[in-house]
């Protein structure tokens, strides 16, 4: 599938400088988010591009890997790479070449065990790059909101109708909960239950999550719902964000929130067909803060394991919690335009974060107390340039 010319320049320069950098690079994300499209822009040589869903690429790998892999000289690419992961102990042969003649991007749809596989043969040769569909930095300020409704999918977002953008996302769940779930998973459940799990996912967007109250739901055991929890995870569909601990005296929050990666999914889930049903639906706010917090994450390169959110079941509450080297970074995620709450300043006490902002659907940037004030609310179309900022203070790298 071919799609309009939308330039990821940013993901560009991060994939093209680690190929000058590493030996082999991974590029992880789940499948049609564009990965295969971006490394063919990376011009590898006629020939050294394996797509190993195609069953010719497949077999002459498989084959004679070594030999085929040692002849070739400068950019080759390995698609779907989770296929055959006893290729790694063949790339690192090759990586340990004198002179490096040759730079490895591989690609891959699945987190695990490709990642595990390629961190124990590969290690200290291998840079790892998670990528999704679009973000709000490759795109006009005016199609927030399109992105928010469809997701970043290029096929979802690109497609010319809302009703052809909800058709493909349809389609491509029940690839997942008919296809690659039941590729990977080894307790089935049965297409009822794997329904009302998938609807139930899209309930808890934006929520705490709840383990075995969705096993209630469905009719099965918690550690049913932990596997297939573990598998959308390894999919890259969904995060689940930690609770973050400080010694404060007061009772925490344990349970991790559920956030889909990509807003177009849930929202078939739900039944949101236009921007007018989703804006009027009672899980609106849960959604607009998964998709923040899911372009917050992108936009400053953190890892996920240093991020969580924070919560006290006297009410205080902060959607994200950034650590950094120099400090915590907190967002507060609101719809409409924000302003103090008892909240923030609770959590501003409790966590003294060096910084605190209030992230909403505009475009102002305004303090929320005085002009010196820590806490301030950014417009999401701000965010981007923000991010610029943060990364730059706090030391933070790109992935």
């Amino acid at each position: 599938m071919t799609f309009p010319a939308i330039p990821r320049a940013q993901l560009r320069e991060v994939i093209e400088a680690s190929v000058r950098e590493w030996p082999v690079t991974l590029i992880l994300g789940p499948r049609q988010c564009g990965k295969s499209h971006l490394v063919k822009l990376l011009g590898a040589p006629s020939g050294q591009f394996f797509d190993l869903e195609d069953m010719v690429d497949e077999t002459r790998l498989r084959l004679h890997p070594q030999s085929v892999l040692g002849e070739m000289r400068g950019l080759v690419i390995i698609d779907e790479a989770q296929r055959m992961p006893e290729l790694m102990p063949v790339l690192r042969v090759l990586a340990d070449r004198p002179g490096s003649p040759a730079r490895f991007v591989l690609t891959g749809s699945v987190a695990l065990p490709l990642r595990k596989t390629a961190g124990e043969s590969l290690a200290g040769r291998i840079n790892t790059i998670e990528m999704g569909g679009f973000g709000i930095h490759e795109l006009n300020d005016a199609d927030i909101t399109k992105l928010w409704l469809r997701g970043g999918f290029p096929p979802s977002f690109l497609a010319d109708t809302d009703a052809v953008s909800l058709r493909w996302r349809r389609q491509y769940l029940r690839q997942v909960l008919e296809g690659d779930l039941h590729q990977l998973v080894d307790t089935r459940l049965d297409a009822l239950q794997l329904q009302r799990m998938s609807m139930g996912l899209a309930h808890y967007n934006g929520q705490i999550w709840n383990e075995s109250e969705l096993a209630q739901i469905v009719g099965t055991t918690p550690r049913t719902i932990g596997r297939y929890m573990d598998l959308f995870w390894r999919l890259f569909h969904v995060r689940l964000l930690p609770p973050y601990y400080v010694n404060v005296g007061k009772r925490l929050r344990k349970a991790p929130k559920l956030l889909f990666r990509d807003s177009g999914l849930p929202h078939v889930l739900l039944g949101i067909d236009s921007l007018a049903t989703l804006q009027s639906h009672p899980k609106m706010g849960g959604s607009w803060e998964a998709f923040v917090i899911d372009q917050i994450i992108r936009l400053l390169g953190v890892y996920e394991d240093r991020c969580s959110h924070y919560g006290v079941h006297s009410g205080a509450e902060l959607d994200l919690v950034i650590e950094t080297p120099l400090g915590l970074i907190g967002f507060e995620i609101k719809y409409a335009p924000p302003t103090m709450t008892a909240s923030m300043k609770s959590v501003m006490a409790d966590l003294k974060p060096a910084r605190l902002y209030a992230i909403y659907m505009g475009d102002r940037d305004y303090p929320l107390a005085g002009p010196d004030d820590p806490i301030r609310a950014i417009g999401l179309s701000q965010l981007p340039e923000l991010a610029i900022q943060l990364r730059e203070e706090f030391k933070l790298d790109l992935l």
